[in-house]
């Protein structure tokens, strides 16, 4: 029977709405398939809970191995429990969702396999005629998207966050967990974490966020941004920014939006001195309502934007600040 093999790196207390994600592709592409869907989950501390988890958001069968070598900075070794959950489920694809340590253990997994790669994938189907896998990717800074087929097996793909709807949990659904046995080689690994410096954050994370208020450029600096946060906090949202906001160092990385940072999928997003080159839109395609204010009548924001205001954003957010804060008050 054919399978397609999930892998899921380090969960917290509970599986991320982005694993959840990706259960939810591998399920419809299992059952296109007529197959199964198995879920790889590695870490340092994974718990059965964990694997419940999975199996009641669509995984036919669980697959667990907790190392305190299996860390998320650790990719050498990560590899290699890949690699000894392959061998044993032999699967048609290996689906990661896109972060940083699957953007870097996919490449040198399809590489040690031979077979081929598709990173920041949008959508995977089988062809009805082949059954070969058609994945779908944005190029050209997402002007145009290209279609690949799988004729290759097992082939390894990255899947872009906010592509899908998460799924959907059935307790009911029968339990089939496996403790998987790995001999991992500590001096095969070459790199090691010196520092871990935790970012402290009000608000939700920004691939969680409903609002998110978003800085670039046009913010001057960033002493403004304190003014996004002042906002954003009274929206009960999350704080953004374009990729040269952060390249300025006016902001932390992480907070960073766009086809090289984070995915977003937002109720509402406020775009402000923000151009919107297509690397900055990649990011907030997944967004249902986009406001921008950009002192630049031809920004190319304002093309996806539902309402745009061509203003300086000094003479438009601290009004708005006010305006929520005495809708508050009311």
């Amino acid at each position: 029977m054919d399978t397609i093999l999930v892998i899921i790196s380090n969960p917290k207390e509970s599986i991320s709405r982005s694993d959840r994600e990706l259960l939810a592709a591998g399920r419809i592409l299992a059952d296109q398939m007529s197959g199964q869907l198995m879920a790889g989950i590695f870490g340092n501390s994974v718990e059965e809970s964990h694997a419940k988890e999975t199996i009641s958001y669509g995984a036919d069968r669980a697959y667990v191995s907790a190392d305190p070598l299996l860390v998320e900075e650790n990719s050498e070794v990560a590899m290699q429990a890949v690699e000894t959950l392959i061998q044993e489920v032999k699967p048609q694809a290996i689906i990661f969702i896109d972060k940083t340590s699957s953007r870097e253990i996919a490449p040198r997994l399809a590489y040690r396999l031979k077979t081929g790669c598709v990173l920041d994938c949008v959508e995977m189907k089988v062809e009805e005629n082949t059954g070969h896998l058609l994945l779908t990717k944005p190029i050209y800074g997402g002007k145009a998207v290209a279609l690949f087929t799988a004729s290759q097996i097992p082939v390894v793909v990255v899947l872009r966050t906010r592509t899908i709807d998460p799924a959907e949990s059935d307790q009911n659904r029968q339990t089939d967990i496996k403790n998987l046995s790995l001999s991992l080689d500590s001096s095969r690994v070459r790199t090691r974490l010196v520092e871990r410096i935790l970012e402290q954050s009000e608000g939700a994370n920004l691939e969680d966020a409903t609002t998110i208020i978003s800085g670039g450029r046009g913010m001057g600096g960033p002493e403004p941004f304190q003014l996004l946060e002042h906002l954003a906090q009274l929206l009960k949202g999350s704080v953004g920014a374009s990729r040269a906001a952060c390249d300025l160092g006016w902001v932390p990385t992480s907070w960073q939006i766009g086809q090289t940072g984070k995915k977003v999928a937002p109720q509402l997003y406020i775009a402000i001195g923000i151009s919107g080159a297509s690397q900055h839109l990649v990011g907030i395609a997944g967004a249902k309502h986009i406001i921008a204010i950009n002192t630049d009548p031809n920004a190319p924001i304002f093309k996806v934007a539902e309402l745009g205001v061509v203003e300086d954003y000094n003479n438009i957010v601290p009004h708005l600040i006010e305006e929520v804060r005495e809708r508050e008050t009311n």
